[in-house]
């Protein structure tokens, strides 16, 4: 009997352990996606320290988010971004999306993909929030991409993402921290009629809070 609750006990424990660093608040789905489908890839580790980073806070910053170089070739099945804190109010009606670009310099050539929606009411300051892909998105090694957060606000994710500089929230970053050569900065894209979208690097050194899971 003691026996089997030590296993009981070890199982737990090794459990916590392999969600403690990312998970410390709400998401959209149970990180992880399920034994052995969604394991965590990329996680800076990075201090969040800037609460400016507004997410649909401008028309002219439609997507905002990092550059990112993965080592491997691998599937990203979910992305976690950290919500530093919420300017305003958030209701239903802000839907917030990842998007994965392939890039051309630092320009949006094409989308890879685009994730689940996660509510802006169910939203809450110093939280993480997962969002999902499915099916994946296969990234090549040693290539750059962009991964941007952005607000829609009317169910239609083709057209020029929503904006409102009142009531939005900010992703968590490492303010000029420089930290590796995996996340390569923070920056936004504009959306215009047809891709490509200009690219606007705003800090090389910026590192934000994004954690990459791949299958």
């Amino acid at each position: 009997m003691r026996y089997f609750i030590f296993l009981i006990v070890l199982f737990l424990s090794s459990y916590s352990h392999a969600f403690n660093a990312p998970i410390i608040g709400g998401s959209s789905t149970a990180a992880g996606g399920g034994p052995g489908a969604c394991t965590e890839y990329y996680n800076g580790g990075w201090t969040s320290d800037t609460a400016t980073r507004g997410v649909g806070e401008y028309s002219n910053v439609d997507y905002y988010g990092m550059l990112y170089t993965p080592g491997d070739t691998d599937c990203v099945c979910e992305i976690l971004v950290y919500n530093e804190q919420i300017d305003g109010t958030l209701s239903s009606s802000h839907d917030y999306y990842v998007v994965i670009f392939s890039l051309s310099g630092n320009n949006a050539a094409s989308i890879l993909g685009t994730s689940s929606k996660v509510d802006g009411d169910s939203m809450s300051n110093d939280t993480w929030y997962t969002f999902d892909f499915s099916p994946c998105v296969t990234l090549t090694a040693a290539t750059q991409y962009g991964i941007g957060v952005f607000v829609d606000r009317d169910s239609v994710l083709t057209d020029d993402p929503e904006n409102d500089t009142t009531n939005h929230w900010n992703f968590g970053d490492d303010n000029n921290n420089g930290g590796d050569a995996i996340t390569g900065g923070r920056i936004s894209w504009e959306w215009d009629s047809s891709i490509p979208y200009t690219g606007t690097l705003h800090d090389a050194n910026d590192d934000p809070l994004f954690v990459i899971y791949t299958e």
